[in-house]
C-alpha cells in the first residue's frame, strides 16, 4: 500500500516542467493556464521564460537549503 500523499506528490512533480527544452512546442501542459488569460499571446512564448526564470530563482536556495541539511 503506498501513502495517501504519494500520488499527490506525482501529480505535483508531473506538473512541474523540469526537462523540455526552452524550446518547447505549443502543445506544452503549461501553456493553457498561462495563456488562458491573454490569449493573443502564442502560449510557447509566454510559457517558457517565466518557466526558466522561476527556477533560475528557486534552484539555488533549494541547494543552498540541500547543502544545509547535509551539514545539519
Amino acid at each position: 500500500m503506498s501513502p495517501p500523499w504519494s500520488s499527490l506528490e506525482e501529480e505535483h512533480r508531473s506538473s512541474i516542467p523540469m526537462s523540455p527544452p526552452p524550446s518547447s512546442p505549443p502543445s506544452h501542459p503549461m501553456s493553457p493556464l498561462l495563456s488562458s488569460p491573454e490569449e493573443e499571446h502564442p502560449p510557447s512564448e509566454r510559457a517558457t521564460p517565466e518557466v526558466c526564470i522561476s527556477f533560475s530563482q528557486i534552484m539555488p536556495t533549494l541547494l543552498d537549503i540541500a547543502s544545509m541539511k547535509n551539514n545539519l
